[in-house]
């Protein structure tokens, strides 16, 4: 398998494991493919996932954002036209995040 050409920002969390200090990025970017998990609904996508969080968002890369602050389970998916303030300047931060990472499975 020949590997995506991808342009990393070189941030490492390396230090952080060793207790030392690092400089962590405000979120976590998430793969997971073949989808392990029987529990994810299907709107979430046949096999790849894909998703940025932090403490108290998330957003997948099909625009399903959520506040998993207060909605951990994800039932309650937030509207755009319905975003908060706080959640307007998240979102497209994750959306940048997201669009950095190389598609590895395009099915």
């Amino acid at each position: 398998m020949e590997l995506p050409e991808v342009k990393l920002d070189g941030k490492t969390f390396w230090s952080r494991c060793k207790g030392e200090p690092g400089e962590p990025r405000d979120w976590i970017f998430q793969y997971d493919w073949p989808k392990s998990w029987s529990w994810i609904p299907d709107e979430l996508g046949e096999e790849e996932l894909v998703w940025v969080h932090d403490h108290k968002y998330k957003l997948y890369k099909n625009g399903l954002f959520y506040d998993i602050g207060h909605d951990w389970e994800e039932q309650c998916p937030i509207r755009l036209e319905k975003l908060t303030v706080e959640q307007k300047e998240i979102y497209p931060k994750f959306e940048r995040a997201i669009s950095l990472i190389p598609v590895i499975n395009s099915t």
